[in-house]
């Protein structure tokens, strides 16, 4: 499955922008690496199933949201490729 390109930019300009600009929580970076390899959909699935309105996404939802946190891993290796770790990632 492909990601459409609108829906992306959406996700990739706003992050792209925040951590190119500023910076990013340490705490924050760690959980998003947290939620690598399928974690993020287990994760949500768990979440979702025990809310009254359940079910909240589609399941076809949840591979898109798995591609566009590779996506913002990327980027934020990509800041710390090109600005330094200590420029990036901040502690609280």
């Amino acid at each position: 499955m492909k990601n459409h390109g609108c829906t992306l930019a959406v996700v990739y300009t706003p992050v792209h922008v925040r951590v190119r600009l500023s910076s990013l929580r340490k705490s924050t970076y760690d959980n998003l690496l947290a939620f690598q390899s399928g974690s993020l959909t287990r994760k949500l699935r768990r979440a979702l199933d025990r809310d009254p309105i359940a079910p909240i996404l589609q399941p076809a939802w949840f591979p898109a949201l798995e591609r566009r946190l590779k996506v913002v891993l990327a980027l934020v290796e990509r800041c710390i490729g090109a600005n330094g770790r200590s420029k990036v990632l901040v502690r609280e």
